[in-house]
Formats: structure tokens, sequence, C-alpha cells
């Protein structure tokens, strides 16, 4: 049987080895980060709104842990799909 057509190349070391599903990205390094920053804005922005609204005398560095949190949880879940 020919499974030439089933390896996918890859530039992963071992380079020989197949990945199941491997699918190369198309999009250029600019937009990744253009749709990263965009999401990390709308996700600080909503979680700033949220915060300040339920508790408003909250301090600068419980503030900035709040934000740190939620854009840390944001990004796990996204990656892990979890």
């Amino acid at each position: 049987m020919n499974t030439s057509h089933l390896i996918t190349k890859h530039p992963f070391h071992p380079l020989g080895v197949e990945i199941p599903s491997y699918l190369a990205n198309t999009l250029s390094v600019p937009t990744l980060l253009a749709i990263f920053f965009t999401g990390c804005t709308v996700i600080l922005g909503a979680t700033y709104k949220l915060v300040t609204w339920r508790n408003p005398n909250l301090g600068r560095g419980d503030l900035s842990v709040a934000l740190w949190f939620a854009l840390c949880g944001f990004i796990h879940l996204f990656f892990e799909g979890k």
C-alpha cells in the first residue's frame, strides 16, 4: 500500500515523522498579531468594564490582577479548548 500521499510536509523535527491532521498556516505574522491584539483588547476592555461596574472603588493593583487573570484565562481556554 502506498501511503506517500498521506504524509504532510511540515517544518518540525524530525522531518520524516507524520503529523496527523497537520494544516500549514496560511496567514501572515502581521495578520496573526493583529487578530491576537484585537482579541486582547476586546477581552481586557470587557473585563475592565465589568470589574469597574461591579466594584468601582477597586485599587489599581487589584484591577491589574483581575485584568491579568482574565486575559490568561481566555488565552488558556482558547488554545486548549477546555
